[in-house]
């Protein structure tokens, strides 16, 4: 399939401010879903702490940040009772949050870096 592409061109990992973008873009500091969701969240240092994640990874992460905190919610739906549904709140995401999310997703092409660039070398278009 290479040889009847025209170009190959190697799309890298996204840097710094890309991966603060795509933070401020998934996980924005207001929600307008129902019911509204904040997010208070340090980016520029998770976007430091995100080096080797690409696109992808930085969604999951983001996805898995902003589940912890909807995860109280069922422990409210689960009581014995039904739950008192005026106590359902979803809580502001924060930064230790994203932690939390970073420390089960690991970066899924941070050890390719080397051999693409290698690639890039090799075959790539100018």
């Amino acid at each position: 399939m290479l040889r009847r592409l025209e170009k190959r061109i190697l799309v890298d990992l996204p840097n710094v401010e890309a991966r603060e973008q795509m933070l401020r873009y998934h996980l924005p500091p207001i929600l307008n879903t129902n019911p509204v969701i904040n997010c208070d969240i340090f980016y520029s240092f998770l976007a430091e702490e995100m080096t080797g994640y690409s696109g992808s990874d930085i969604k999951l992460v983001c996805k898995e940040a902003a589940m912890q905190a909807v995860r109280g919610i069922f422990s409210v739906l689960e009581e014995k009772d039904g739950g008192n549904l005026e106590k359902i709140t979803v809580r502001t995401i924060t930064t230790e949050d994203v932690q939390r999310a970073l420390d089960k997703t690991r970066p899924s092409a941070a050890h390719f870096g080397d051999k693409y660039q290698l690639w890039q070398q090799q075959f790539g278009s100018n």
